[in-house]
C-alpha cells in the first residue's frame, strides 16, 4: 500500500470518528431539550444604539469618504486667513466654535500652528 493511500485511509477514519461524535452530541442536545422542555434558544433583541453612537458612526464614515481632517482644514484656513480666532474659523469652516477652540489649543501644543497676539497663524 502506498504512503498516499495510508494517509487517505487515516483521514477517512478520522472523518468517520468525527461523524460518530457529532451524532452523539446531537443526541445529547435533543435529550437535554426534551428533559428541560425548551426548544432552541431565542436570540435576544439587539439593543438600540444611542444617538451618540450613530453620530460617531456617521462622523467616522465621513472621514473615510475622503473629507479632509479638521486639523488639515484649520491649517489651510489659517494659511489664507492669518490671525483668525476660533469664532472666525468656526464660521469659515462651518464647525462648532467650542470644537474648533479645543482643536486649536491641541494643535498649538503640538506645534502645528502658532498662537498669535490675536488668534492663530499657520506655521
Amino acid at each position: 500500500m502506498s504512503r498516499m493511500q495510508q494517509v487517505i485511509e487515516t483521514l477517512e477514519a478520522e472523518r468517520q470518528d468525527l461523524k460518530d461524535r457529532l451524532s452523539w452530541i446531537e443526541g445529547q442536545i435533543k435529550s437535554f431539550r426534551e428533559h428541560n422542555g425548551s426548544s432552541a434558544p431565542q436570540p435576544s433583541a439587539r439593543p438600540r444604539r444611542s444617538s451618540r453612537s450613530r453620530r460617531a458612526r456617521s462622523r467616522s464614515a465621513a472621514s473615510r469618504n475622503g473629507q479632509p481632517a479638521t486639523a488639515e482644514r484649520i491649517v489651510d484656513y489659517l494659511g489664507k486667513h492669518p490671525n483668525s480666532t476660533a469664532s472666525d474659523l468656526a464660521t469659515g469652516l462651518g464647525l462648532k466654535r467650542n470644537s474648533v477652540s479645543t482643536k486649536l489649543t491641541q494643535m498649538a501644543k503640538q506645534g502645528k500652528i502658532k498662537k498669535a497676539e490675536r488668534g492663530y497663524t499657520a506655521k
